[in-house]
């Protein structure tokens, strides 16, 4: 095979070497010599100036808004009401004269989980700002103007200022990451009327080891891998005129699939809520209520 590819090399490089077989593949393709130009070459020169960076931290306060402009790919059409990212960036672009931003975070919550308490974590990196610097007023004002939209928008902001382009790479960095640690409160429903000695149960449970399959609803977009996660601790209150529903408070390792330890995903999740209770679980709603993150703009 060596000697085959040393002599098919041989005759390449012979044929190449060879003037006139050059000459009569390039006038294949153009004017041998080439003509002389008919027009004067047209240079453009652009200047962007370089991003600016926001930060703060963003409440979602409303269910059905993703964080991120979600467009279904066999339809084209939007999914959800809006998006996290379009309410606080209308607002910041327009004021500081920006066409374009990339968006950073620490984390996102899914469509139908609202993110509240303090907050999570977010910084912007504006493209060929206009508007280069803003005072602390302009900032507060932009906030203003972005919490009154949360009627409409269902996002609302605190923290507003200017940042840099070090804290917009450090606030979606994993370093560190399973060392943090995240609060919820989850609406549970399961499968028979939830006993005082099942909520002493989960009460009970302190830094629970649990072992999580990658989950089924986004297996076809991440690794198939088995993670452990430690539930930190739980706690519940139960739901006047509902025997078999109750809220469901944990304190988790950052990385834990919430939605997953409470139904078990088929399995995939061991222990899960349905597993330690005997009985089947399910889980109608879920807030983040703390995000471990000292991350600082």
């Amino acid at each position: 095979e060596f000697d085959v590819a040393r002599r098919l090399f041989n005759d390449a490089t012979r044929k190449l070497a060879n003037e006139q077989y050059v000459l009569d593949k390039m006038k294949n393709h153009t004017a041998v010599p080439p003509e002389a130009p008919r027009m004067r070459a047209r240079c453009v020169v652009e200047a962007h100036h370089k991003p600016t960076h926001v930060g703060g931290w963003y409440m979602k306060l409303d269910r059905g808004v993703p964080q991120s402009p979600w467009v279904d790919r066999a339809t084209g059409k939007r999914i959800g009401r809006g998006s996290v990212v379009e309410a606080i960036e209308n607002v910041v672009l327009k004021r500081l004269g920006s066409a374009g931003a990339k968006f950073n975070s620490s984390g996102r919550e899914d469509i139908d989980v609202r993110m509240l308490g303090a907050g999570r974590p977010f910084a912007i990196q504006a493209h060929d700002p206009k508007t280069l610097k803003l005072s602390p007023s302009d900032y507060a004002e932009m906030e203003r103007e972005i919490n009154e939209n949360s009627r409409h928008t269902g996002v609302q902001v605190r923290g507003l200022c200017a940042s840099a382009k070090e804290k917009y790479h450090e606030v979606g960095m994993n370093a560190g990451e399973n060392e943090k640690e995240k609060s919820y409160t989850a609406l549970v429903r399961v499968s028979r009327p939830a006993l005082e000695a099942d909520l002493a149960l989960i009460a009970s449970q302190s830094r629970l080891v649990i072992q999580q399959s990658t989950p089924t609803r986004v297996a076809h977009r991440r690794a198939d891998l088995v993670r452990p996660r430690t539930i930190v601790s739980m706690s519940t209150d139960r739901v006047p005129g509902s025997p078999d529903t109750f809220l469901l408070h944990l304190r988790t390792q950052a990385g834990t699939y919430i939605k997953e330890f409470v139904h078990g995903d088929q399995g995939r999740t061991t222990p899960s809520l349905g597993t330690l209770l005997d009985c089947k679980a399910d889980i109608l709603q879920l807030d983040v209520t703390e995000i471990d993150d000292e991350w600082n703009p």
